[in-house]
């Protein structure tokens, strides 16, 4: 474990009420780290093993997290291998929120393949890991289908038009008035992970 975006298997020693987190004591030759709570995705308690990554490093010890991008590309090299190892699939992109319930994963493959179609068969395996819930949204170099693509769950076949605009890294989306909701998701997450997922600050428009 020496920098960021490690995996990490441990185990928890102790809480730490005054940072509001877990020492962690980590197997192999970093003997401690903390796992603040609001980068936990569930409570601990002493002697709960736990898997996390390198967020960042702290003073004393490194800063854990099961909610980074780090992490979920990293379950999900182990979790995808047999589609990653002869390159069917490939991971280009990881979006999480601190608060939001769910990811997206950007994946791709060779023209004429569905990557999510390959990939989701593999969804359930994340519980072993976390209590996210993981959305594959297919990667395009075509800022507009990735943006359209990002935006599922939502009822991205009612979108009227997508306007980019590279230099601001920003878009406009165009969708029904009554449609607004379900692209924004609850509290907003769903178009705040597409804006992540994607490099582009996501802003809905609506028309009757």
């Amino acid at each position: 474990m020496e920098k960021i975006g490690d995996f990490v298997l441990g185990r928890v020693v102790k809480a730490l009420p005054d940072r509001d987190s877990y020492l962690i004591l980590v197997n192999g030759t970093q003997p401690f780290a903390v796992l603040p709570k609001q980068y936990a995705d569930r409570p601990y308690r002493v002697k709960d093993t736990i898997s996390a990554a390198v967020y960042r490093l702290g003073e004393m010890y490194p800063v854990l997290s099961q909610r980074c991008p780090h992490y979920i590309r990293r379950i999900s090299e182990s979790i995808l291998r047999p589609v990653l190892a002869d390159g069917e699939v490939r991971i280009r992109r990881v979006a999480t929120g601190l608060r939001s319930p769910f990811v997206k994963i950007a994946v791709e493959s060779e023209e004429g393949v569905d990557p999510v179609r390959l990939c989701v068969p593999y969804g359930q395996s994340y519980a072993s890991y976390t209590r996210l819930l993981v959305s594959f949204v297919r990667y395009s170099t075509d800022l507009g289908r990735f943006i359209r693509n990002a935006l599922a769950p939502a009822p991205v076949d009612r979108i009227r038009r997508i306007d980019v605009f590279r230099e601001e890294q920003m878009a406009r989306v165009l969708v029904p008035a009554e449609c607004k909701g379900y692209f924004l998701g609850k509290g907003g997450m769903n178009v705040a992970l597409a804006s992540k997922l994607t490099s582009m600050a996501i802003e809905l428009g609506t028309e009757p």
